[in-house]
């Protein structure tokens, strides 16, 4: 076997931790801005370790890569944040505890 198989393994278990994260708050968090919260930064995790990963096994160029993870950190909050505005402006309340 070679490394970049054991690298490309350890990437797509971390990836997969990271979305099994997402999922578990997913159903723990009680309202929308807390799953909000957990699914954007997780997301951003599973995926850019995904993207090495396929860079890493595949040869894509590094700077694909590099180019998919920065529009990715770029993007993946300003969705968050647009999802966030969007249930406040329905008035979803937060569910306090």
């Amino acid at each position: 076997m070679e490394i970049k198989e054991i690298l490309g393994g350890v990437l797509i278990v971390g990836a997969t931790v990271f979305s099994v994260i997402g999922v578990v708050g997913l159903h723990r968090f009680p309202d929308v801005y807390s799953r909000l919260h957990v699914v954007g930064k997780v997301s951003v995790f599973g995926l850019t370790l995904l993207i090495l990963c396929a860079s890493l096994i595949t040869g894509m160029p590094w700077t694909k890569a590099g180019f998919m993870i920065l529009l990715l950190v770029l993007v993946g909050p300003v969705v968050s944040h647009v999802l966030g505005a969007a249930a406040y402006d329905d008035q979803i309340p937060m569910n306090k505890r």
